[in-house]
């Protein structure tokens, strides 16, 4: 009974030996080369707003695609381009823009130009105040990929003040 014990415990620490080195070989757990997981899991997703398109605010210049809100121009613009582009919802853009809006058109026309884009397509705005109430938009594809579109779409854009609330009153796309 002694040997069969003593042999069988050989026979554990031989086989604990091989897998250790065989670990060791390929690299640790899944032989992919990461010992760390929770470093792994530190590293920054690249579809991620922060990484592919953060919001930033640098003189006057405003980044991001966030959703935005009515108190400025450039938070309206946001909120009208994430309406349009993350909830890819119409009515809820057209909400953005004061009832005389010139440039736009209706919810109905909005929904008509949304169910055109590719439905994995993302977004990255660039906003710089021109003046008063006037801005020059620049809005980049992105693809599903994360390849930019090389020729964003640029539009002047104008915001009107209704009451505590900023509205977009009219756009207008440069000529390419």
């Amino acid at each position: 009974m002694l040997i069969v014990g003593a042999s069988v415990g050989v026979i554990v620490v031989a086989v604990l030996v091989i897998v250790f080195s065989i670990k060791a070989v390929v690299g640790g757990g899944g032989g992919d080369g990461i010992t760390d997981p929770v470093a792994a899991m530190d590293t920054p997703d690249p579809f991620s707003d922060a990484v592919e398109c953060p919001s930033t605010t640098e003189g006057s210049t405003t980044t991001g695609r966030d959703p935005g809100d009515l108190t400025s121009g450039p938070n309206v613009i946001k909120a009208f381009n994430y309406a349009y582009f993350h909830w890819r919802s119409g009515p809820a853009a057209r909400a953005m823009a004061s009832s005389n809006v010139e440039g736009i058109g209706s919810a109905v026309d909005l929904q008509s130009s949304i169910d055109t884009l590719n439905p994995q397509a993302r977004y990255c705005l660039s906003i710089d105040e021109t003046g008063a109430d006037t801005y020059r938009v620049e809005v980049t594809l992105i693809l599903p990929d994360g390849t930019r579109d090389p020729d964003p779409d640029v539009q002047n854009i104008t915001t009107t003040q209704i009451g505590e609330r900023t509205y977009i009153a009219s756009v207008t796309r440069n000529k390419k």
